[in-house]
């Protein structure tokens, strides 16, 4: 009997003191009011836009279509619901798409059932989805080509878009079904028409039977940037010619002078400009002999720094396609691409047979969220010291006059303590744009060791030179900050340290000096310990176990840290190249084994968990912005902007905050039941300590005394699982001593 009562305190013990961490729940906030000047912001929370593509259609089968844009700078997905001319973020709709490699995407209904099929590309060239729904269904997808074949010299082959192409497909011949032009995949210089034979063959476009028509679409040849070959010459021919080497080109085919042949729009990965080819032949035979660099008109040409790409779509709810252009890179170029405005909206104001395109404005949808670039970075504080939390926000987004480099905005938290609000009140923050730092990375931690936070502000200059510095806080604590630009001192980065990794200063070992988290751009988390003078050793190469990726799949990681839990404990937050986003809880106490879960949210549409989305490369900031014991997060990343979520619930396998449950008597001596009280409704199982449910799955509602008949059970230890719908759960340790 001793022996037993041991064994019960032990687990006890274990119980008192054991995590079995599930998920942290979040939902996606919208409705977080932000002004820029007098003009409140309609869609602030979105994540930005860069370099964007365009579609629309039925995702959820209510006759509408949505917005689709796919980012390539973040490598999401951003879906609007569309209410007469007004878009809504919509994202939960993604779950009506297929598991899409990053590259590019075209919606289009090829067998003409009236229902958007998917084009896009893969591993072996281009894959295709066909949705299958019925009439009035969300889009079901089956896939029917991985890779799509056509028909070469040789036999059939798989035809090739690279990830960083937008081929054209439409119905080049006007035979009714859909056809695909491609650059020649390995080294451009001509178009590839593949002619699909639906219709020839079957005498309807529901195939996807293809073949190589003409391997000089349009005749003529791409030689260099506003350089072509037309009327029989070759790039060799003309002088100083040459062939352009293989790169990104972005097509876009469509009849824009009414006489039935497809023109075509193109854009080049070396090449500033939007080209336009007239087809002075007809629809079985394209024959170009100019261009023009200046489309759609000389006042205002599509022209970007690098690869202007163009997409039509009805983006003003006329009827009328318009179109829209934008870079056909995820990356700044040199530096020089302004991502605040890089979706150029050209309003078609004739018709679709016969457009007649006028630019409109150079930040569509920008203009409506908070875009300040690319690569944002926030950080929660009471900046202001009246008791609601502010945020900081680096971009890189600030033009210096050569490139876009750095700079901090300021938001000031206009809002209730319960119901925040904030107010773009600073874009220019300490005047830190004139240090002219790329990729800018800021921080609020305690340097000097007075409790006030500090500022630190990291980045490189060009060419790859890394640097950072910390701003010592003038202020004491509860006081608004202060910072005197002008004394800022110099961090020592460690000398391994590139322009692709990512800083993150906090005092890891509790020792009073601020230590040194590096995230590193082919994934690992390195822990650089200070030494007491503000120089780092390298201390673990894979600190909490997150080590080198050497898959490619898990790069870019980001460490950031907060109290998601509200323990008092810091957490730490990793993001990677994934979008995903993993929490280590009370991170500094953990050895060995590490354990880390999930960022998820609730889907509205399906009720089902998924994973919470990111960038390919973002930054978080936590805090209980709405004083509710509840953490909000925003998150920053590549394409400019930020994004909002608020925890509802963290499924810790105890309970967390968010569940209450109770049950007695415990231990259970005689003949009674057990009585179970619980402040949600849950579904409650019995398990043995070997894991074998004894129990089945029974329903409790919430603030009633349900009671649980357990006499016909043995003497000893069980654990009493409940579990509510918002995903919360607890396990307690019930024991029957009889």
């Amino acid at each position: 009997m001793q022996r037993f009562l041991r064994i019960i305190i032990i687990l006890f013990f274990y119980f008192s003191h054991f995590k079995g961490y599930g998920q942290v729940i979040f939902e996606t906030l919208h409705n977080i009011k932000v002004l820029d000047g007098a003009q409140e912001v309609e869609m602030p929370w979105i994540g930005g836009l860069n370099s964007c593509q365009y579609n629309k259609a039925d995702l959820d089968g209510d006759g509408r279509e949505e917005l689709i844009l796919y980012d390539r700078s973040g490598e999401v997905y951003l879906i609007f619901k569309t209410e007469g001319s007004t878009i809504i973020p919509a994202n939960e709709l993604k779950i009506y798409l297929p598991d899409i490699p990053p590259g590019w995407i075209l919606f289009i209904d090829y067998n003409g059932d009236g229902r958007k099929d998917i084009f896009s590309n893969g591993d072996r060239g281009v894959i295709v989805f066909k949705n299958i729904a019925e009439s009035g269904k969300a889009a079901q997808w089956k896939k029917v080509a991985d890779p799509l074949l056509t028909t070469g010299f040789s036999g059939k082959i798989n035809l090739i878009a690279n990830a960083a192409d937008v081929p054209a497909i439409s119905d080049i011949d006007s035979d009714g079904d859909y056809d695909i032009l491609v650059y020649n995949f390995a080294i451009g210089g001509h178009i590839r028409y593949n002619k699909n034979l639906s219709m020839e063959l079957f005498g309807h476009a529901d195939s996807l039977e293809y073949e190589i028509s003409t391997r000089t679409w349009g005749e003529f040849e791409e030689c260099d940037c506003n350089l072509f070959a037309f009327n029989g010459e070759t790039c060799e021919g003309l002088a100083n010619g040459k062939v352009m080497h293989a790169g990104g080109k972005a097509l876009l085919a469509y009849d824009d002078d009414g006489d039935g042949d497809k023109d075509l729009l193109v854009g080049h990965e070396q090449c500033i400009e939007l080209y336009f080819y007239e087809n002075m032949g007809d629809p079985d035979s394209a024959y170009m002999v100019d261009f023009s660099n200046e489309f759609p008109n000389a006042a205002n040409p599509a022209n970007f720094h690098v690869f202007p790409a163009g997409f039509m779509e009805d983006l003003d709810f006329d009827g009328v396609k318009d179109l829209v252009v934008t870079p056909g890179f995820g990356e700044n170029v040199e530096y020089k691409i302004d991502f605040g405005h890089s979706n150029w909206f050209y309003r078609n104001i004739g018709s679709n047979e016969i457009p007649d395109f006028v630019f409109e404005q150079d930040n569509f949808i920008q203009d409506r969220t908070i875009d300040f670039g690319e690569h944002t970075v926030p950080v929660f504080s009471d900046l202001n010291a009246d008791g609601r939390t502010d945020f900081l926000l680096a971009s890189n987004g600030y033009w210096n006059g050569q490139v876009f480099s750095g700079q901090v905005i300021e938001f000031q938290n206009s809002g209730t303590l319960d119901s925040p609000s904030f107010v773009v009140k600073n874009k220019n923050y300490l005047d830190l744009a004139s240090l002219e730092i790329i990729n800018p990375k800021i921080g609020l931690v305690d340097f000097d060791g007075d409790r006030a936070k500090d500022l630190t502000y990291s980045g490189f200059q060009l060419p790859n030179k890394v640097i950072s510095w910390v701003f010592i806080n003038q202020a004491k604590v509860g006081e608004p900050f202060s910072f005197d630009p002008d004394r800022k001192q110099r961090i020592d980065l460690p000398e391994t340290t590139t322009i692709s990794d990512h800083p993150t200063f906090y005092d890891v070992d509790q020792d009073g000096y601020v230590d040194l988290l590096l995230g590193k751009s082919a994934g690992a988390l390195e822990y650089h310990k200070n030494d007491g003078d503000n120089s780092f050793s390298l201390i673990d190469p894979a600190y909490l176990g997150i080590e080198r990726d050497f898959s490619l799949e898990r790069l870019n990681l980001v460490a950031s840290i907060g109290d998601l839990d509200l323990n008092g404990k810091s957490d730490l937050i990793a993001t990677d190249s994934r979008g995903l986003g993993r929490v280590y809880f009370d991170f500094q106490s953990q050895t060995g084994d590490y354990i880390s879960v999930d960022l998820v949210q609730k889907n509205e549409i399906s009720d089902e968990l998924e994973p919470l989305t990111f960038d390919k490369v973002s930054w978080i900031t936590s805090s209980d912005v709405h004083r509710r014991g509840k953490e909000s997060l925003i998150a920053g990343g590549a394409r400019g902007g930020v994004q909002f979520f608020q925890s509802t619930s963290i499924d810790d396998g105890n309970g967390g905050s968010d569940l209450e449950v109770k049950i007695f008597p415990n231990p259970i001596s005689d003949q009674t039941g057990l009585h179970i009280n619980t402040d949600q409704d849950v579904e409650v199982e019995l398990i043995s300590m070997l894991g074998q449910t004894i129990i089945r799955q029974f329903h409790v509602e919430r603030f009633t005394n349900a009671v649980l008949d357990v006499n016909h059970l043995r003497n000893g230890t069980y654990i009493l699982r409940a579990r509510a719908v918002t995903g919360a759960s607890k396990s307690l340790l019930l024991m029957i001593l009889r």
